[in-house]
């Protein structure tokens, strides 16, 4: 969410991709508020650790007339060890899930500057930029 109040600034529209659509509803209130305009956030579900709630993401995607940037910041780091399809929880969202959410999204990423942002640290919002080779560079 820090990335969001930034991009609303610019005019740009924000989708967040959110595991619950209840918190990411609160956090789109904020936006708007902060924004002060209406319509600069939606919340659509996605779970990166959960591979068919990705590819539903990807394809409403593919629906938008464009998609300028990704930011990447969700992650998971649990007590307990779970599963997540097949594989230990962390590894699934933490590894996985990003990269697929990565190539599938930067697939359908439009215009001139194509970007994917990955945070290794979200609480201190540190972007790090990764241009696919199949993107254009900068």
């Amino acid at each position: 969410m820090c990335q969001a109040p930034s991009q609303t600034r610019k005019s740009d529209k924000v989708i967040m991709g959110c595991r619950s659509l209840k918190r990411g509803e609160e956090a789109r209130d904020k936006i708007v508020a902060d924004a002060g305009r209406k319509g600069v956030a939606e919340v659509w579900q996605l779970d990166l650790g959960t591979y068919s709630s990705i590819q539903d993401f990807v394809e409403k995607v593919q629906g938008l007339e464009r998609l300028d940037a990704i930011v990447e910041n969700a992650s998971v780091a649990l007590l307990k060890k779970t599963l997540n399809e097949g594989l230990e929880t962390s590894l699934t969202v933490n590894v996985i899930g990003t990269i697929l959410f990565g190539v599938l999204g930067a697939s359908q990423a439009a215009g001139d500057r194509k970007e994917i942002w990955d945070s290794d640290q979200p609480d201190r919002s540190r972007y790090y930029y990764y241009y696919y080779s199949f993107l254009r560079p900068l």
